[in-house]
Protein backbone atom coordinates (compact mmCIF):
# COMPACT_ATOMS: atom_id res chain seq x y z
CA UNK A 1 0.00 0.00 0.00
CA UNK A 2 2.53 2.19 0.74
CA UNK A 3 4.55 1.79 -2.54
CA UNK A 4 1.57 2.38 -4.39
CA UNK A 5 0.91 5.68 -2.26
CA UNK A 6 4.32 6.40 -3.11
CA UNK A 7 3.58 6.19 -6.79
CA UNK A 8 0.77 8.10 -7.28
CA UNK A 9 2.51 11.19 -5.53
CA UNK A 10 5.18 10.86 -7.65
CA UNK A 11 3.25 11.24 -10.66
CA UNK A 12 1.51 14.37 -8.67
CA UNK A 13 4.78 15.84 -7.64
CA UNK A 14 6.73 15.37 -11.39
CA UNK A 15 4.00 17.02 -12.97
CA UNK A 16 2.78 19.94 -10.40
CA UNK A 17 -0.33 19.25 -9.99
CA UNK A 18 -0.27 20.49 -6.26
CA UNK A 19 0.19 23.84 -7.30
CA UNK A 20 -2.82 23.31 -9.71
CA UNK A 21 -5.13 22.63 -7.44
CA UNK A 22 -4.74 19.42 -6.74
CA UNK A 23 -5.12 17.79 -3.11
CA UNK A 24 -5.78 14.76 -1.13
CA UNK A 25 -8.88 14.42 0.29
CA UNK A 26 -9.94 11.55 3.41
CA UNK A 27 -7.99 8.59 2.64
CA UNK A 28 -7.66 8.16 -1.22
CA UNK A 29 -9.60 10.29 -2.95
CA UNK A 30 -8.17 12.84 -5.34
CA UNK A 31 -10.31 16.18 -6.58
CA UNK A 32 -8.90 17.03 -9.98
CA UNK A 33 -8.96 20.90 -10.31
CA UNK A 34 -11.08 21.89 -7.51
CA UNK A 35 -11.34 25.36 -9.16
CA UNK A 36 -14.16 23.49 -11.97
CA UNK A 37 -16.50 22.23 -9.14
CA UNK A 38 -18.89 23.94 -7.12
CA UNK A 39 -17.22 23.10 -3.35
CA UNK A 40 -15.41 24.59 -1.18
CA UNK A 41 -11.35 24.65 -1.22
CA UNK A 42 -9.92 22.05 0.31
CA UNK A 43 -6.56 21.61 2.50
CA UNK A 44 -3.26 22.49 1.07
CA UNK A 45 -0.84 19.48 0.92
CA UNK A 46 1.49 20.93 3.95
CA UNK A 47 -2.01 21.81 5.61
CA UNK A 48 -3.03 17.51 5.19
CA UNK A 49 0.15 16.68 6.08
CA UNK A 50 0.59 18.29 9.57
CA UNK A 51 -3.03 17.90 10.66
CA UNK A 52 -2.44 14.15 9.70
CA UNK A 53 0.72 14.36 11.97
CA UNK A 54 -0.98 15.86 14.83
CA UNK A 55 -4.48 13.35 14.73
CA UNK A 56 -2.69 10.37 14.53
CA UNK A 57 -1.42 10.63 17.68
CA UNK A 58 -5.05 11.23 19.03
CA UNK A 59 -6.29 8.50 17.46
CA UNK A 60 -7.71 5.56 19.80
CA UNK A 61 -7.99 3.06 16.63
CA UNK A 62 -4.34 1.85 16.01
CA UNK A 63 -4.88 1.37 12.53
CA UNK A 64 -6.15 4.65 11.65
CA UNK A 65 -3.38 6.39 13.85
CA UNK A 66 -0.73 4.40 11.50
CA UNK A 67 -2.68 5.26 8.41
CA UNK A 68 -3.10 8.48 9.66
CA UNK A 69 0.65 8.78 10.24
CA UNK A 70 1.76 7.14 6.66
CA UNK A 71 -0.50 9.83 4.73
CA UNK A 72 1.56 12.56 6.72
CA UNK A 73 4.59 11.42 5.54
CA UNK A 74 3.75 10.34 2.32
CA UNK A 75 2.03 13.56 1.55
CA UNK A 76 4.90 15.79 3.45
CA UNK A 77 7.93 13.86 1.48
CA UNK A 78 6.21 15.36 -1.84
CA UNK A 79 5.32 19.02 -0.90
CA UNK A 80 7.49 21.52 -1.09
CA UNK A 81 9.73 22.38 2.04
CA UNK A 82 8.64 26.11 2.04
CA UNK A 83 5.13 25.84 2.13
CA UNK A 84 5.77 23.04 5.36
CA UNK A 85 8.13 25.15 7.23
CA UNK A 86 5.40 28.27 6.16
CA UNK A 87 2.65 26.43 7.77
CA UNK A 88 4.80 25.08 10.33
CA UNK A 89 6.23 28.44 11.66
CA UNK A 90 2.68 29.72 11.96
CA UNK A 91 1.34 26.81 14.58
CA UNK A 92 1.86 27.33 18.14
CA UNK A 93 4.71 26.24 19.84
CA UNK A 94 2.97 23.56 21.60
CA UNK A 95 1.88 22.12 18.40
CA UNK A 96 5.09 22.27 17.31
CA UNK A 97 6.30 20.44 19.85
CA UNK A 98 3.73 17.23 19.82
CA UNK A 99 4.33 17.04 15.66
CA UNK A 100 8.84 16.69 16.78
CA UNK A 101 7.56 14.25 19.27
CA UNK A 102 5.45 12.34 16.86
CA UNK A 103 8.30 12.33 14.32
CA UNK A 104 10.73 11.16 16.78
CA UNK A 105 8.91 7.64 17.72
CA UNK A 106 7.41 7.13 13.81
CA UNK A 107 10.51 5.78 12.70
CA UNK A 108 9.79 2.62 15.55
CA UNK A 109 6.20 2.58 14.03
CA UNK A 110 7.16 2.66 10.66
CA UNK A 111 10.71 1.77 9.70
CA UNK A 112 10.82 1.65 6.05
CA UNK A 113 9.98 5.08 6.53
CA UNK A 114 12.84 5.97 8.28
CA UNK A 115 14.36 8.06 5.28
CA UNK A 116 11.20 10.34 4.37
CA UNK A 117 10.73 11.03 8.49
CA UNK A 118 14.83 12.14 8.86
CA UNK A 119 14.03 14.64 5.39
CA UNK A 120 10.55 15.86 7.18
CA UNK A 121 12.45 16.14 10.52
CA UNK A 122 15.20 18.15 9.20
CA UNK A 123 12.78 20.37 6.47
CA UNK A 124 10.91 21.23 10.05
CA UNK A 125 13.95 22.04 12.24
CA UNK A 126 14.84 24.58 9.90
CA UNK A 127 11.46 26.64 9.58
Amino acid sequence: MIKFVKEILDVFAKHGLFEEGVTLIGSWCFQLYQKHYNVDPFPHPANFCLHKLLISRRRKNPAKAEKDLQQALLTGDKVNSRDLKKVYGALPKTWQKDIAQILDHAAQKLPLLEQIILKLRITLQNA
